[in-house]
């Protein structure tokens, strides 16, 4: 066990004109010091993209909780999704941050945007290694971080809008906040 803490906090924002968000961030604990943060992005907007973007996030938080491989995640997700009839796919984008005994943090992504490292109020880059999983590119990383900011592609385009846009997304933010101050022991 160590002092550091992971400090969790997400945003979601509806696209225009829409009830429900297309993205869903899911959180399940796996101990004390350990969690699963999916951050998924369903196709679309709406009723469809929000029933994507919730099975993708509870199917793959659930499974890594449980400690299945990451290959396993990714075919289930890609054989359980529904078609949508309109496009004729099943899609939804995903970004995965295992923290583990609140020290090291595992990424994982899928067409979403790379997340953000921040280390002393600084944009850093880190390494990126590239897997084929069943024809998806995935993006797989180990990170020790004081802040990890991951969003969905609805804010990368809200971001570089003028003026009032139409995009939806959602933004997640983990901390490190024993790094800046120590839990009470």
């Amino acid at each position: 066990m160590n002092n550091l803490c992971a400090d969790i906090g997400y945003k979601s924002i509806y696209h225009y004109g829409e009830e429900l968000c297309g993205d869903h961030v899911d959180i399940v604990e796996q101990n004390e010091d350990s969690m699963v943060i999916v951050l998924a992005d369903g196709l679309g907007s709406g009723v469809k993209a929000s029933i994507l973007s919730t099975l993708t996030s509870k199917i793959i938080s659930t499974m890594m909780a449980a400690g299945l491989p990451l290959e396993e995640c990714v075919s289930t997700i890609a054989a359980t999704l529904p078609v949508c009839s309109v496009r004729g796919v099943a899609y939804s984008t995903f970004t995965i941050m295992h923290i583990k005994d609140n020290e090291t943090a595992e990424i994982i992504q899928y067409d979403n945007p790379h997340v953000i490292l921040i280390r002393d109020n600084v944009s850093c880059d880190y390494p990126k290694t590239e897997m084929n999983i069943d024809g998806k590119r995935i993006y797989h990383e180990q990170l020790k971080a004081h802040i990890i900011r991951a969003g969905s592609a609805g804010l990368v385009d809200f971001n570089q809008e003028k003026g009032r846009s139409v995009y939806g997304g959602a933004c997640l933010h983990v901390y490190q906040t024993g790094t800046l101050t120590r839990q009470s022991e």
